[in-house]
């Protein structure tokens, strides 16, 4: 009977894990890009991707650092282009706000152009995908 009440239990968290884990994130991060997608409730009452950025922020799912008008972290990953020639660059799949000719990132099976504007003034788009990468030059 104990046995059975253990396994039982094994099952039932199995199964909550699993459905937790199916559940999308807005923001997915590798060793040198973060996803960050607009959408969910976190979008509400969100003009720019900075307000986004600063909602996510605030609700736990994301870290960043902007200084000057340039982001230099992001969940803990500096980028510090005076000591190492390396910084953020924001990418995304809004072709209104975007510029191929200051270049694309692939994502996705995508190819997303450079954000013309920064990300206090590119205005938040539902749905849209924007991809934070660090580059070095």
């Amino acid at each position: 009977m104990k046995t059975t009440k253990i396994l039982s239990l094994i099952v039932l968290a199995a199964v909550v894990l699993a459905v937790l884990c199916g559940c999308s994130s807005p923001v997915d991060m590798t060793e040198t890009e973060v996803i960050v997608k607009a959408e969910g409730k976190l979008t509400e009452g969100c003009e720019t991707l900075e307000d986004y950025m600063a909602a996510l922020q605030e609700a736990g799912k994301l870290s960043y650092v902007a200084s000057d008008g340039m982001v230099t972290e992001i969940n803990g990953k500096k980028a510090d282009y005076a000591a190492d020639k390396t910084s953020w660059m924001l990418y995304t799949d809004d072709e209104e706000n975007s510029n191929s000719a200051w270049g694309t990132y692939e994502y996705d099976g995508k190819t997303l152009a450079s954000a013309s504007l920064g990300m206090g003034d590119l205005p938040l788009k539902e749905g849209a995908v924007y991809v934070w990468v660090i580059v070095k030059f």
